[in-house]
Protein backbone atom coordinates (compact mmCIF):
# COMPACT_ATOMS: atom_id res chain seq x y z
CA UNK A 1 0.00 0.00 0.00
CA UNK A 2 1.94 3.57 -0.94
CA UNK A 3 -0.57 5.89 0.35
CA UNK A 4 -2.90 6.34 2.79
CA UNK A 5 -6.59 5.17 3.22
CA UNK A 6 -9.28 7.66 3.41
CA UNK A 7 -11.13 6.42 7.07
CA UNK A 8 -13.38 7.78 9.69
CA UNK A 9 -13.31 6.96 13.69
CA UNK A 10 -16.26 7.08 15.46
CA UNK A 11 -17.68 7.70 18.63
CA UNK A 12 -20.93 5.54 19.67
CA UNK A 13 -23.26 6.61 21.70
CA UNK A 14 -26.75 5.10 23.18
CA UNK A 15 -28.38 7.81 21.07
CA UNK A 16 -25.65 9.82 18.48
CA UNK A 17 -22.83 8.77 16.72
CA UNK A 18 -19.89 11.37 16.46
CA UNK A 19 -17.77 10.53 13.54
CA UNK A 20 -14.69 12.20 11.84
CA UNK A 21 -13.60 11.48 8.61
CA UNK A 22 -10.42 12.14 6.99
CA UNK A 23 -10.27 11.98 3.36
CA UNK A 24 -7.87 13.31 0.19
CA UNK A 25 -9.89 15.56 -1.94
CA UNK A 26 -8.57 17.82 -4.73
CA UNK A 27 -4.97 16.04 -3.72
CA UNK A 28 -5.27 17.83 0.32
CA UNK A 29 -6.63 16.13 3.04
CA UNK A 30 -9.36 17.01 4.78
CA UNK A 31 -10.94 16.19 7.97
CA UNK A 32 -14.80 16.80 8.61
CA UNK A 33 -16.89 16.16 11.32
CA UNK A 34 -20.92 15.34 12.24
CA UNK A 35 -23.25 13.31 14.52
CA UNK A 36 -26.06 11.31 13.71
CA UNK A 37 -28.78 9.69 15.87
CA UNK A 38 -28.64 5.51 15.54
CA UNK A 39 -31.79 5.17 13.98
CA UNK A 40 -31.30 2.64 11.51
CA UNK A 41 -32.16 5.25 8.99
CA UNK A 42 -29.58 7.63 10.39
CA UNK A 43 -27.20 4.83 9.82
CA UNK A 44 -27.86 4.05 6.77
CA UNK A 45 -27.19 8.04 5.73
CA UNK A 46 -24.55 8.30 7.42
CA UNK A 47 -23.07 5.86 6.02
CA UNK A 48 -23.70 6.85 2.57
CA UNK A 49 -21.85 10.23 3.56
CA UNK A 50 -18.55 8.33 4.71
CA UNK A 51 -18.67 6.26 1.78
CA UNK A 52 -19.05 9.14 -0.56
CA UNK A 53 -15.62 10.83 0.54
CA UNK A 54 -14.19 7.08 -0.42
CA UNK A 55 -13.82 5.58 2.94
CA UNK A 56 -14.03 2.13 3.32
CA UNK A 57 -12.01 1.35 6.51
CA UNK A 58 -14.02 2.71 10.03
CA UNK A 59 -12.80 2.36 13.81
CA UNK A 60 -15.50 2.64 16.27
CA UNK A 61 -15.14 3.37 20.16
CA UNK A 62 -18.31 1.90 22.42
CA UNK A 63 -17.82 0.72 25.70
CA UNK A 64 -21.46 -0.67 25.65
CA UNK A 65 -23.45 -2.44 23.09
CA UNK A 66 -24.51 0.17 21.09
CA UNK A 67 -22.02 -0.74 18.32
CA UNK A 68 -23.73 -3.83 16.99
CA UNK A 69 -26.45 -2.17 14.89
CA UNK A 70 -23.73 0.28 13.84
CA UNK A 71 -21.68 -2.64 12.69
CA UNK A 72 -24.39 -4.90 10.74
CA UNK A 73 -26.01 -2.01 8.89
CA UNK A 74 -22.61 -0.80 7.39
CA UNK A 75 -20.97 -3.82 7.39
CA UNK A 76 -23.66 -5.11 5.07
CA UNK A 77 -23.39 -1.58 2.64
CA UNK A 78 -19.74 -2.24 2.33
CA UNK A 79 -17.97 -0.46 5.41
CA UNK A 80 -15.09 -2.43 7.09
CA UNK A 81 -14.90 -2.50 10.89
CA UNK A 82 -11.32 -4.40 10.90
CA UNK A 83 -10.75 -2.31 14.21
CA UNK A 84 -13.77 -2.49 16.05
CA UNK A 85 -12.89 -4.86 19.30
CA UNK A 86 -9.60 -3.62 19.58
CA UNK A 87 -10.98 0.41 19.43
CA UNK A 88 -14.04 -0.98 22.14
CA UNK A 89 -11.34 -1.78 24.38
CA UNK A 90 -10.21 1.76 24.58
CA UNK A 91 -13.25 2.83 26.76
CA UNK A 92 -11.14 6.17 28.19
CA UNK A 93 -11.09 8.02 24.67
CA UNK A 94 -12.59 11.40 24.73
CA UNK A 95 -14.94 12.40 22.03
CA UNK A 96 -12.49 14.95 20.77
CA UNK A 97 -9.69 12.19 19.93
CA UNK A 98 -11.74 10.35 17.19
CA UNK A 99 -9.30 12.23 15.10
CA UNK A 100 -6.14 10.47 16.44
CA UNK A 101 -7.83 7.36 16.01
CA UNK A 102 -8.73 7.85 12.38
CA UNK A 103 -4.89 9.15 11.98
CA UNK A 104 -4.00 6.05 13.66
CA UNK A 105 -6.11 3.57 11.53
CA UNK A 106 -4.89 5.57 8.70
CA UNK A 107 -1.11 4.03 9.83
CA UNK A 108 -2.37 0.74 10.15
CA UNK A 109 -3.62 0.49 7.26
CA UNK A 110 -0.44 2.05 5.52
CA UNK A 111 1.33 -0.87 7.06
CA UNK A 112 -0.79 -3.19 5.60
CA UNK A 113 -2.00 -4.96 8.78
Amino acid sequence: MGDFLSVAGVDVHKDSISITMLFQEGGKWKQEYFESQTFSQDLIIAGKKIKSKKITEVAMESTGIYWKPIFHIWNERGLRLPWLMLIILSVYLEEKRMHLIALGLQSFTKKGY
